[in-house]
């Protein structure tokens, strides 16, 4: 069975046997629970579809220092670390005017002219109208996908379904780094 859980769900789900694996973006740090790192993918940015960087081909994140940034919430994900850092590195404080959790309401936010968001790059699988990705140029935080499992778990099938994920995950990068760059 799939179940959507948030990420602070998922160890208690994993140790209290609710469920037997589980993917999210990192960290989880429990003792008891085993991770692996399957993807990582570079951060694209979204811009509403009629702005000046629609016509850009590749954003450096310096050009975004005026614009308002709708931004993944802080919390117990590091997107929002990640981005703020990225930010400061480039040369610049952004601007956030809107926080949420999920890259869908930060693509409906910036289809609505609310401002920019940084996203990972298989967003651009479900970007949807209204909205343009940007490859970033320079230096570009990269987004991480995880799984996790209980580490006393040695059950022959969650080991090929590990096994079926790591396959997965390399045949996915070769995707995702294609259409990102």
């Amino acid at each position: 069975v799939l179940d959507e859980l948030a990420i602070t769900e998922i160890p208690k789900a994993l140790l209290e046997r609710v469920i037997d694996v589980g993917f999210f973006r990192p960290p989880i740090s429990n003792a008891l629970i085993a991770t692996e790192v399957v993807l990582r993918e570079p951060y694209v940015v979204a811009v509403p579809k009629g702005s000046r960087f629609a016509r850009m081909r590749h954003i450096k994140l310096i050009d975004l220092a005026q614009e308002p940034f709708v931004t993944y919430a802080a919390g117990p994900s590091v997107a929002y670390s990640q981005i703020i850092n990225a930010c400061y590195e480039a040369g610049f404080h952004p601007r956030i005017v809107q926080q949420a959790r999920h890259p869908e309401t930060l693509i409906g936010l910036v289809r609505a002219g609310a401002g920019v968001a940084l996203v990972p790059s298989s967003v651009r699988f479900g970007g949807g109208a209204g909205v343009e990705l940007k490859t970033l140029t320079g230096r570009v935080p990269m987004a991480e996908i995880a799984i996790a499992w209980r580490r006393s778990d040695d059950s022959p099938l969650l080991h090929r379904f590990l096994k079926a994920a790591r396959r997965a995950a390399v045949l996915s990068k070769v995707k995702v780094t294609g259409r990102a760059s």
